[in-house]
């Protein structure tokens, strides 16, 4: 009988490399959340690699299986690349506030605040959140960094 238990797998189909997008952070964090593994095998239910994988699992030809996912959404670049991301987000607060569907002064922000330092604009807007919030830790990543 099969385990109710999820599994995640790590080994690339690409070329077999094993190394864990996170590290022992993730491991963990998948450990803590049920998660067995990482396996080796093709029964998993998270393929969690650190660079896309679509074709090599499409040539892999697994199973259909319902319910597997995989980390990298390769049709929405925002979802890996930071820069991309905080355009995104940007232009989603901007159509928010043009619907006047912003969010209420002094509430929590529907998500982490994200500014692309290559900007000016935004590079500046992020040092005045920083002197007005000195309390605040702030995480620096660049664009495409994990």
């Amino acid at each position: 009988a099969k385990s109710a238990r999820l599994r995640w797998r790590v080994a690339s189909y690409k070329d077999g490399k094993r190394s864990v997008y996170g590290g022992p952070f993730v491991e963990q964090a998948l450990a803590g959340a049920g998660f067995g593994g990482p396996v080796a095998d093709d029964d998993w239910d998270l393929f969690y690699t650190h660079f896309p994988q679509g074709k090599a699992v499409e040539a892999a030809k697994l199973p259909k299986r319902a319910g597997r996912l995989v980390n990298h959404c390769q049709y929405f670049t925002a979802a890996g690349q930071k820069c991309h991301l905080a355009g995104h987000l940007a232009r989603v607060e901007l159509a928010r506030a043009l619907r006047g569907e912003g969010d209420a002064p002094g509430s929590k922000p529907r998500h982490l605040e994200t500014y692309n330092l290559h900007t000016s604009q935004e590079s500046a807007a992020w040092r005045e959140a920083m002197r007005n919030q000195p309390e605040r830790h702030w995480l620096l990543k660049t664009c495409s960094g994990g």
